[in-house]
């Protein structure tokens, strides 16, 4: 993740689900391996602003695959200027929600409520 409001959103929400939180700077030159990845039961990963031109497809091929072995992910974009909103599908034997949208129109307290909502959801 990276320190951003929605990390601390994502922070907020995990503990209060009762999660204890494992804190991964990634970077283009630094990322997880796919093994470490997989280790966690659910890996919330906070994209960058600019992840849609610089996300290595070597990164998603790695996170899908994790997914489809069974691991729940949640990808959180912030999109300035957008209406906040959510997708959850499933894919092999895992699931992934995306959520996207200019999150910090919300509070950090309706923040972590909304990303507990899913987050509960993709652990069912």
């Amino acid at each position: 993740m990276v320190e951003v409001s929605e990390a601390e959103a994502a922070k907020k929400a995990l503990e209060g689900l009762g999660f204890g939180i494992t804190l991964l700077q990634a970077s283009p030159e630094r990322r997880p391996e796919a093994g470490k990845v997989a280790e966690y039961p659910l890996v919330v990963w906070v994209l960058p602003p600019d992840w849609s031109s610089h996300w290595p497809e070597s990164q998603r091929k790695m996170l899908r695959s994790c997914v489809e072995q069974g691991g729940r992910l949640m990808l959180i974009a912030s999109t300035p200027n957008q209406q906040p909103l959510a997708e959850s599908s499933t894919f092999g034997k895992g699931k992934a929600s995306f959520v996207s949208g200019d999150l910090g129109r919300m509070g950090l307290e309706q923040q972590a409520q909304v990303l507990q909502n899913l987050i509960q959801q993709l652990l069912r």
